[in-house]
């Protein structure tokens, strides 16, 4: 929990006053890199747990096109530990799945529009005036 309270914290004891150009100095930045950071390895692990507690119905949709191509209900195991290995990364991708939806909109200042106006970059990469 302390991680998460420090994650969302901006790294400061006080508000921070912009530089003259309403730039961000170096340690700035890197302290705002190292929150996103954070932010974005407990989303996944969040997601992960998700993801491994809802294997059943996630594997059951994937089952699906192989089960209508080979008419078999169950994969082949090679090996002792595949049936872990792919609950393993099965919770893994959607956990990145889930992070990548977690992600929201970004406020980027840019020069589109009316002056003050903000560039939205949603969570799938296309740019959006607003």
């Amino acid at each position: 929990m302390a991680i998460l309270t420090r994650a969302l914290r901006s790294g400061s004891d006080g508000p921070e006053e912009p530089n003259d150009a309403g730039q961000m100095s170096l340690v700035e930045h890197l302290r705002e890199l190292r929150r996103r950071v954070i932010i974005s390895v407990l989303a996944v692990a969040l997601g992960g747990v998700l993801g491994f507690v809802l294997y059943d119905p996630v594997i059951d949709i994937l089952k699906e096109p192989y089960t209508d191509i080979t008419g078999r209900t169950s994969f082949i195991v090679f090996d002792p530990l595949e049936q872990f290995t792919t609950r393993f990364k099965v919770s893994a991708y959607v956990g990145l799945l889930v992070a990548g939806h977690l992600g929201g909109e970004v406020d980027v200042p840019g020069e589109v529009g009316v002056a003050g106006d903000l560039v939205r970059l949603p969570a799938h990469g296309v740019l959006e005036g607003r």
